[in-house]
């Protein structure tokens, strides 16, 4: 995390420089190529993966509620809250035709999720042969430098963010509460409990650390459990962050929970365009101090 951070600062700083300006339109088209890649990895790693294809088949109608409820119920609070937030970003909708908002790049990015899944699973030689991890960390890190450029580029965000005040706080508050209620939805049909359901909510796509506290506490199943929902809220939002967009430009951030500060930040930056980054960050860092606090407290539930 620290890493990724770093390498944005570094963009920061390349994006001040004068002598960069002109690079600015092959910034663009490097982090929408490295998101590309990434999503391939990631797609390929997917299917290469037994224990999801294990924990799809035995979890069934548990996982898919899990999974689903707390991104509904995140989508219409945040839908609901924008409103109130008071800012010419609040409600916005990024026009198609620009790259931000455009359905083609949630086509795209699907396509090659889809693509590299297919590959994980028929072709296990290919996974084997290559490093994918590796492969994430490095387009990450590159989708980060060319991020921090945007940003050093674009300066006058930050003065617009700092209209928000602390209404920028009502992004990740209203997060966290859809979350937990949607977690304890589906409990309430899924035959768990209800700790066990708000807690895979709290998780808000923080796959590791949810999964390791649940495992913990709850054992083997309701671990994976946790692992696949909060995989599944991940991928929504890379896959479908420019469809999200056209609900309000704060509800692809809220989707993304704890991952807007990392993982899902280039596809947020790609659909809602540099304005948009700053926030992402600040929600995703709230959400990542709060879950692991919730988590275990919800836990005690039951």
């Amino acid at each position: 995390m620290a890493l990724l951070i770093l390498f944005i600062g570094a963009g920061f700083l390349l994006g001040l420089w004068p002598r960069t300006r002109g690079l600015a339109p092959y910034a663009e088209k490097m982090v929408t190529a490295f998101l590309i890649v990434m999503v391939l990895a990631m797609g390929i790693q997917l299917g290469g993966s037994e224990e999801i294809m294990a924990s799809l088949r035995a979890l069934g109608y548990r996982l898919v509620l899990l999974a689903l409820a707390p991104i509904l119920f995140t989508i219409l609070a945040v839908m609901f809250v924008q409103r109130w937030i008071g800012t010419k970003f609040a409600g916005r909708r990024p026009e198609d035709g620009t790259g931000r908002g455009d359905v083609s790049l949630s086509l795209m990015v699907t396509a090659t999720l889809l693509f590299g899944f297919l590959v994980g699973r028929y072709l296990p030689a290919v996974s084997r042969a290559i490093d994918i991890e590796t492969v994430i960390l490095y387009s990450l890190s590159a989708l980060f430098v060319g991020i921090g450029m945007g940003l050093g580029q674009n300066v006058h965000v930050f003065r617009q963010i700092g209209e928000l005040g602390l209404r920028v706080l009502l992004l990740p508050l209203a997060t966290v509460v859809a979350s937990v209620a949607g977690g304890l939805f589906a409990a309430s049909f899924g035959g768990i409990s209800y700790g066990l359901g708000a807690a895979v909510g709290a998780g808000m796509g923080y796959y590791t650390l949810t999964t390791a506290l649940i495992t913990a506490s709850h054992g083997p199943e309701a671990g994976s459990l946790a692992f696949v929902a909060n995989v599944v809220r991940e991928l929504v939002t890379i896959t479908g962050a420019p469809l999200l967009a056209r609900l309000g430009v704060m509800v692809p951030i809220a989707v993304g929970g704890c991952t807007s500060l990392d993982s899902t930040l280039p596809a947020l930056e790609r659909a809602l365009g540099k304005e948009m980054v700053v926030v992402a960050i600040v929600s995703g860092f709230v959400l990542s101090i709060l879950a692991p606090v919730l988590i275990p407290l919800l836990l005690l539930w039951g």
